[in-house]
């Protein structure tokens, strides 16, 4: 990650708090896509610790970027915006604000996703994420599809007066669908969203 942050000159870097690989007895076996880890104790010091040890190591800020779920574990010590908040203090981090992936969790588990915003210290948000998604085997999926949903543009507008830190905002979108979007739609989401951005002040 140094040399990446080196050789790109990235102001800051971001991954997933995900797992992939599942034990079965003394092997593993890949889970296909990445898992969200659960809300504990035990993963919140784990993750703590390493995030530390990035923005040590690579003199860079670090931020943390909250996952969909699909699958969800009942013993979790920590609600999701409460583990993020505490992550935050304890490591220095940022967060990377995935509103799709926030989506993502509002139809498949009938959250809120404005009442999350609520709870999120907006403060640690550094860089937000827009997105579509689809169905894949009966959940509704980050894939990066096309533009985000009107939810995710409400969930937006809800953020940029509120985010004092917020530094930029991506659109996340797959080049295989292309042909469904077009250029056209591709340029008019990227306006959409400065005219978002515009509004942040």
């Amino acid at each position: 990650m140094a040399v990446w942050r080196e050789r790109w000159g990235a102001h800051w870097l971001s991954e997933h708090l995900a797992f992939v690989a599942i034990a079965e007895g003394h092997a593993a076996t890949t889970a296909g896509l990445a898992l969200t880890a659960p809300f504990d104790r035990d993963v919140l010091h784990l993750a703590v610790g390493r995030a530390r040890q990035v923005i040590e190591r690579t003199r860079a800020p670090f931020l943390l970027e909250n996952s969909p779920y699909y699958v969800t574990f009942d013993d979790s010590d920590l609600r999701e915006a409460d583990f993020l908040n505490q992550f935050c203090a304890d490591s220095g981090s940022g967060l990377l604000l995935d509103l799709h992936n926030l989506y993502c969790n509002v139809v498949n588990y009938g959250l809120s996703g404005h009442r999350f915003l609520d709870e999120l210290d907006l403060a640690t948000v550094v860089e937000v994420h827009i997105a579509n998604g689809s169905e894949l085997g009966g959940m509704y999926a980050d894939s990066h599809s096309g533009a985000p949903p009107e939810p995710v543009w409400d969930l937006l507008d809800n953020l940029v007066g509120r985010a004092p830190n917020l530094r930029g905002i991506t659109f996340e979108f797959h080049d295989s669908y292309l042909p469904q979007i077009g250029l056209d739609g591709v340029a008019d989401v990227i306006a959409r969203a400065r005219r978002a951005w515009n509004r942040r002040i």
